[in-house]
């Protein structure tokens, strides 16, 4: 996908919602590449998915279709998400460092 040199467009959806977006994905006919973390157990935890920018119509009917992502608590877990992977790139740094 990388190396087509089209433009690409990122999406986020729960890691619980996965399997249901990757069964539409192939009804659609979408290509697409998943990025998560693996070390990450929360089901909440968002996972990213990266498409071609002429699929996204295609991936928002699936995300509006089937209410993916469309939890309370995404943007908050996406935050705690965030902030986890963030204090895990301080104690690296300062493990280097000293």
């Amino acid at each position: 996908m990388l190396k087509s040199g089209k433009e690409l467009k990122v999406f986020s959806v729960p890691q619980k919602d996965l399997k249901k977006f990757t069964e539409q994905a192939k009804k659609y006919g979408v290509l697409y590449c998943v990025l998560r973390d693996k070390f990450s157990k929360d089901e909440n935890a968002p996972v990213d998915i990266i498409a071609r920018a002429e699929d996204a119509s295609k991936i928002q009917r699936i995300f509006d279709r089937f209410e993916l992502g469309n939890c309370l608590l995404t943007d908050y877990c996406f935050l705690q998400f965030t902030l986890k992977k963030f204090l895990l790139v301080i104690k690296i740094f300062v493990r280097f460092l000293f």
